[in-house]
């Protein structure tokens, strides 16, 4: 038998081309496919595993992302198993575990509120609130409290100083506003901010700069799913915090998410782009013990359970995997 040389030489060329190419195929798909939902979100609490999806890929994982109205359908969507991860309001996990559910917070995004307590050109303090009215969605939402607190910290009583109403979102309570049926009401970038800027409205409080916490945006999952895919969650979690500092250090690209996102102009683009930067934690820091307080104290006025239990007794939060990432270094850099 006569053997070729150079046909040899070729053979194995092809050979390892092959086993090569065949290596980048399978890295192409073995990332591992999640299923995520984001309950709520805003130009100014944007949905940020969306935008983390390049980073996550990164990780060799590859999610799909669910957007939804509002926290509750997140939640119901976590609690049946159609997604393992979702993000938004914290607020929902003490609600579903008083009802038996195992969700736990492994990080938050936005431990802070990014809304303002906008009022007719003619208020021009808080005090000359008194008598008048003040919108919210409705009876027992999130706007309600938020605008209690508001109130309270202006130094006005809620129910006695004014009327609370119910209008409806927050173009319908601008409208209102608008027409002089309601004197003042909580709006969030960017449409807080055309109010004064452009249709003469005044600012008279913002919640971002009160000290008070709450979890309006956190990375959700089960205490089952935790435990199962312990290594997989901390992937997501690096993806996540990488994605956290791109955001604030790249801010053309944030501004372009901004814009493809929800579809908006370029300078209202960067009016959420710089709300959201005044709100996020850079280090995904879970939220503290007075934000879930606070955040079960809301929900003791839907629920009457949630009146006898404690944030503790609930067991709400588990901060492990981000903490292994802050002895790792994943968050020098960050703030």
């Amino acid at each position: 038998m006569r053997i070729d040389r150079n046909g040899m030489w070729f053979a194995g060329v092809v050979g390892v081309a092959v086993i090569n190419l065949l290596s980048l195929v399978t890295g192409v798909y073995a990332a591992d496919r999640l299923r995520v939902a984001t309950g709520g979100f805003s130009p100014s609490v944007p949905p940020f595993l969306t935008y983390a999806k390049p980073q996550l890929l990164k990780q060799d994982i590859e999610i799909e992302d669910v957007l939804m109205s509002g926290g509750s359908l997140s939640a119901q969507a976590l609690a049946s198993g159609q997604v393992k991860i979702v993000l938004t309001t914290g607020a929902v996990v003490p609600q579903f575990n008083l009802s038996g559910g195992d969700m736990v917070i492994i990080a938050g995004t936005i431990n802070k509120l990014p809304y303002q307590i906008v009022a007719r050109g003619e208020i021009k303090t808080p005090a000359q609130l008194k008598g008048k009215r003040v919108a919210i969605s409705r009876f027992g939402s999130s706007s309600e409290w938020l605008v209690r607190l508001a109130l309270t910290k202006m130094g006005l009583d809620p129910d006695k100083d004014v009327t609370i109403m119910q209008i409806g979102g927050q173009n319908e309570r601008l409208a209102s506003l608008q027409a002089n049926a309601v004197q003042a009401t909580l709006l969030a970038p960017p449409i807080s901010t055309t109010a004064v800027q452009k249709l003469g409205m005044v600012q008279l409080a913002d919640l971002a700069e009160y000290d008070t916490t709450y979890p309006l945006q956190s990375v959700i999952t089960t205490r089952a799913y935790l435990k199962e895919n312990r290594p997989l969650l901390k992937r997501v979690l690096r993806g996540l915090a990488l994605a956290f500092r791109q955001y604030r250090e790249q801010p053309q690209a944030a501004l372009e998410f901004q814009t493809k996102q929800f579809k908006i102009p370029a300078d209202i683009a960067e009016i959420g782009y710089r709300s959201s930067l005044k709100v996020m934690e850079p280090e995904l820091k879970v939220p503290d013990n007075a934000a879930l307080d606070l955040a079960l104290k809301e929900i003791a006025g839907r629920i009457e359970k949630a009146k006898k239990m404690t944030v503790a007794e609930l067991n709400l939060v588990d901060d492990s995997i981000r903490a292994e990432l802050v002895k790792e270094g994943v968050f020098k850099g960050s703030r």
